[in-house]
């Protein structure tokens, strides 16, 4: 059974990194900043609704690519005390 979704193999996506950091060389930028959902998507394969937590996603021209997110902080009322 299909269930409709749009499946993307893990060549294309390693494929798409690999355009982008040619990409980001030929330009002499050390890395790629994206923080629209949309933009993730295409280069990870990651989906996520952005709501009031923003999601960045960082490509830089070698080395890990990683997510920058927000946290949520348990006892944050605990953290502000002084």
């Amino acid at each position: 059974m299909v269930s409709g979704d749009l499946i993307i193999s893990q060549l294309e996506h390693k494929s798409r990194i690999k355009r982008i950091r040619d990409q980001l060389k030929r330009s002499r930028c050390a890395a790629l900043y994206l923080t629209n959902p949309t933009r993730i998507l295409y280069a990870t394969g990651f989906s996520h609704i952005s709501t009031e937590r923003p999601l960045a996603l960082v490509i830089p021209l070698d080395g890990t690519i990683f997510l920058i997110t927000q946290a949520q902080p348990t006892r944050f009322d605990i953290l502000l005390r002084y």
